[in-house]
């Protein structure tokens, strides 16, 4: 899973990126970009946030995430989940 690719990046990235794994154009352009900043991609189905992927997000203490899609991809309960797990 994305969560234990995940595993390979050190605590305290700058960044995570978040996008649904069903969502293609979407994880795409999240993989570019997190490539580019050498930050790590976590999948996340559109109206729940994995139990994996929150307590991975919580292992990389990211100092923030970015979200890829709208509201249609990523419902706002993911998104509040998500800004949840960085602030811990």
């Amino acid at each position: 899973t994305s969560a234990a690719v995940a595993g390979s990046f050190a605590p305290g990235v700058a960044a995570v990126y978040i996008a649904t794994g069903e969502a293609f154009p979407d994880a795409l352009a999240a993989a570019a970009a997190a490539g580019a900043q050498g930050a790590p991609l976590l999948l996340t189905a559109p109206v729940t946030l994995s139990h994996a992927v929150n307590w991975r997000i919580g292992v990389l203490q990211p100092s923030r995430a970015v979200v890829a899609g709208g509201p249609s991809a990523v419902s706002e309960a993911v998104i509040v989940a998500v800004r949840d797990a960085v602030a811990r």
